[in-house]
């Protein structure tokens, strides 16, 4: 079982008081003294530090693996550039004018119309 080690607690350099700490789990010990001590492995994530045991070789060639394989799945998706939108009818699509920068391109109804927000409304020129 992991040893699970939290330090912080959001104290302040200002502030008098030290971090707190907190150890989750003791069966790593009696494991120890039944079967013998097996390589630690310790990570830290920000304040969160675990120690546990290393993982076999095998546990690691599988980890690699499904981790490819996620990555697989997710390449399509990264690498395809754009954006999908679904566009109901009646609501318009703004988009900034290419030619003019204070302008803007409203697409509705199959119409292109080039034009600037006046009051908070949309006036064609």
């Amino acid at each position: 079982m992991a040893k699970m080690t939290i330090n912080g607690g959001g104290a302040k350099k200002t502030n008098a008081r030290k971090p707190h700490k907190r150890t989750v789990g003791a069966f790593g010990a009696h494991y120890a003294k039944k079967f013998g001590p097996k390589p630690l492995k310790t990570v830290r994530f920000g304040l969160v530090t675990v120690t546990d045991e290393a993982p076999s070789d095998a546990v690691v060639k599988v980890g690699i693996r499904q981790g490819n394989a996620g990555l697989d799945r997710a390449l399509t998706a990264i690498v395809t550039p754009g954006v999908k939108l679904k566009l109901k009818a009646g609501v318009p699509l703004y988009a900034a004018d290419p030619k003019d920068p204070n302008l803007l391109i409203r697409q509705l109804g199959g119409k292109s119309e080039r034009g600037r927000f006046e009051s908070g409304k949309f006036v064609k020129l």
